[in-house]
């Protein structure tokens, strides 16, 4: 965390998330981020539909029916708690194998490499996003 927080500070970059969650995991660890460094995408995605789409605003307004909204390509959609119990399979077989990843099942690699991707999608995604409501330049 204190690797990531000062990378922040020396290179003037910003987190953004699509919620506070990972700035509460800073201030759980001892970094309290500073505010200038941390950026809730959720609250300038929630402004950006009040300002310009009130009535057409998808509901939730989570980032995969926000992804949705704007025409993502690709968007790969797990449903209601695959990626927990992906994420639930791959923790058992670590714990039950000492921690040791080459002794995952072939399923719960398969599982590991959806994760990523899928994580992978969330993070480009919200970069799409913010492109799109005017909060980050394209290059």
């Amino acid at each position: 965390m204190s690797w990531i927080s000062n990378k922040c500070i020396v290179f003037n970059k910003k987190i953004i998330a699509y919620s506070t969650h990972e700035k509460n995991k800073f201030q759980e660890s001892g970094y309290d981020i500073q505010k200038k460094y941390y950026v809730n995408a959720r609250r300038k995605v929630a402004s950006w539909f009040y300002h310009n789409e009130p009535k057409d605003r998808p509901r939730p307004l989570g980032l995969k029916p926000v992804l949705k909204y704007f025409h993502y390509p690709n968007l790969v959609d797990y449903g209601t708690h695959k990626v927990t119990d992906k994420i639930r399979r791959i923790r058992a077989q670590l714990i039950r194998h000492n921690q040791d990843p080459t002794k995952l099942s072939p399923r719960a690699l398969q599982d590991w490499k959806d994760l990523v991707a899928y994580n992978e999608q969330d993070v480009r995604g919200l970069v799409f996003v913010m492109k799109r409501i005017g909060q980050l330049k394209s290059k």
